[in-house]
């Protein structure tokens, strides 16, 4: 029962076709097939340490497989995501001091986030680029205003739905305490450096 379970997983992670394994792949399949063969041999000649060795190389074959098929899953993703971020608009950007209760006057930073693309964000993060009078920067800050499904998110936790766009709430404001006194107010550039999609 288990040689079938892990079979139909092979079969399953081939007909994935081309785009989740290499051809090479079909190599390994044959090898733990042939190793399942050997596997099902020693066990009819009742000699048990041979199946067990025969099916253990069939199992780390397996895992190569498995190995193999997430690490191109997740370089897939990451293109996705690099594709995705041009739909990801950051405008109606404030740099400047704020008021703070706490803190008095604090350098912080409003901005709103439009996803112009087809798919629900489950989390968007920003990197702020504080600039002195001479356009260098001197100070970098990151925030992540969409984080659905974090309590410790200081978003609404919604998604960014496609053609939504994310505010902060009024009156409210990033800090960015650690911006040196070098900083010319207003000058910043933000940019979306990481999404996920739901």
């Amino acid at each position: 029962m288990r040689k079938f379970f892990i079979l139909v997983a092979i079969l399953g992670l081939l007909a994935a076709g081309s785009t989740a394994i290499a051809e090479d792949s079909e190599v390994l399949y044959k090898k733990v097939v042939d190793f399942l063969k050997q596997g099902d041999q020693f066990v009819k000649e009742q000699n048990a340490i041979g199946a067990l060795g025969a099916y253990n190389e069939a199992q780390i074959l397996i895992n190569g497989l498995i190995l193999d098929a997430d690490n191109k899953v997740n370089k897939l993703k990451e293109q996705a995501k690099k594709d995705y971020l041009p739909k990801v608009l950051v405008y109606d950007v404030r740099a400047k001091y704020f008021e703070s209760l706490l803190d008095g006057k604090v350098p912080g930073i409003t901005f709103k986030i439009k996803n112009t693309g087809d798919r629900t964000l489950t989390r968007v993060e920003v990197m702020c680029y504080f600039k002195n009078k001479d356009g260098m920067v001197i100070s970098e800050e990151d925030f992540t205003p969409v984080f659905s499904g974090s309590t410790f998110s200081s978003s609404d936790n919604k998604p960014l739905k496609a053609n939504y766009i994310w505010r902060m709430e009024r009156g409210k404001f990033y800090s960015a305490k650690s911006v040196p006194d070098e900083w010319k107010p207003g000058l910043v550039e933000v940019k979306v450096i990481n999404i996920e999609f739901e």
